[in-house]
């Protein structure tokens, strides 16, 4: 007998889930839930996305069932007044901390579907101490929100301290971190085979590497590829899409080598995000993410904007307190497409327009 699982998939800025919803019923075990990930991400054989999430009605029962499989904790978290738990899977099953993007999509959905126009949400769960937030959506200008927190340092355990230097409370330095190419992957410009980076390190609910182009590379004339002039799809032009083909190639080829080829400084991978100033007192960026767990760039990152934004901030770098981020890879198919921080003390929030792509049922035979 075939059976069906219901879905939902959302974008934000071309971040796009699957959301599957525990609220109510169980749908899947723990295992199933792992393997169905992979299922929900593979473009060609499921259904396509870069992430699976779960969406579960916050109580106890629910963390030692989580806890029975995944073992994050010795003692079950208490003392937290959640309503929902977000869980995000990557390809492999694996679970991820947190997700700006995905939030903002659970934010709409929890609007759209049960006319919540805010709630409290537990994040970060493979953590040993998970996050409680507030998201809601506010039907008037119909935005939605995260209220992320404040970012943190790095933890100890996913960035090996004694290879960082401390920037700020919060911020850590990295200095000429090798990135290895081969004999013929720069030799139009240049006859070097490494290039160092420099970049800073905060936490915002995942762990995150900004890198500034204009200054970050011992071969400077790498950074030209970063931000090509964007255009659209519609007009570009071939010398465009050479030039374009070859950022999105360096974006890959040193996020990958960084996660792949440096577990002695990020033992568990690190989101690597490439940025470029654009307006400094209208506080306008332009920035694009290699996802650690995904293993290549999406077209936007949430928690990725955080983190550029607030380091842009600490540094200096920009002057208003609302920034604008433009996920430049996501402007290729959008070229409206945004990300609005603004700071709230030391909490950050994150204002977007999620949308519900299309409502499904995978059959599961």
């Amino acid at each position: 007998m075939t059976k069906t699982l219901s879905f939902v998939k959302y974008t934000s800025n071309g971040n796009n889930f699957v959301i599957i919803d525990e609220t109510e019923n169980k749908a899947l075990s723990e295992e199933k839930k792992k393997a169905f990930a992979k299922k929900a991400t593979d473009i060609n054989f499921g259904i396509g996305c870069d992430n699976l999430i779960v969406i579960q009605k916050f109580c106890s029962k629910t963390l030692e069932s989580i806890n029975e499989d995944r073992n994050y904790w010795k003692n079950i978290p208490n003392n937290i007044k959640a309503d929902f738990i977000f869980r995000m899977l990557e390809p492999d099953g694996n679970e991820a901390l947190s997700c700006g993007n995905g939030l903002l999509c659970i934010a709409d959905y929890l609007y759209k579907k049960y006319h919540l126009t805010k709630t409290e949400i537990l994040t970060e769960i493979p953590s040993i101490q998970p996050k409680l937030i507030k998201l809601g959506t506010d039907s008037n200008f119909k935005k939605s929100y995260v209220n992320m927190g404040a970012p943190s340092r790095v933890p100890a355990s996913l960035v090996n301290r004694s290879l960082v230097k401390i920037e700020t409370e919060e911020i850590d330095k990295i200095h000429n971190v090798k990135v290895n190419f081969r004999s013929n992957d720069l030799n139009f410009l240049t006859n070097m085979r490494e290039v160092t980076i420099n970049g800073y390190l905060v936490f915002t609910g995942e762990p995150h590497l900004v890198v500034f182009v204009d200054n970050a590379f011992s071969v400077e004339c790498i950074k030209k590829f970063f931000f090509i002039k964007n255009q659209t799809l519609e007009t570009i032009t071939h010398n465009f899409e050479r030039r374009a083909s070859f950022g999105k190639w360096l974006v890959n080829h040193i996020g990958f080598f960084l996660n792949k080829k440096n577990f002695d400084i990020f033992p568990s991978g690190i989101n690597v995000n490439f940025a470029k100033i654009m307006k400094k007192k209208q506080a306008i960026i332009e920035y694009r993410t290699y996802e650690r767990g995904i293993n290549h760039e999406t077209l936007s990152c949430g928690t990725g904007a955080i983190a550029v934004a607030y380091i842009a901030k600490k540094l200096n770098l920009i002057e208003s307190k609302k920034i604008t981020l433009m996920p430049y890879s996501c402007r290729l198919y959008d070229n409206e497409a945004k990300v609005v921080l603004k700071q709230s003390k030391k909490e950050w929030v994150l204002f977007g327009a999620p949308k519900l792509l299309f409502k499904g049922e995978y059959c599961n035979s």
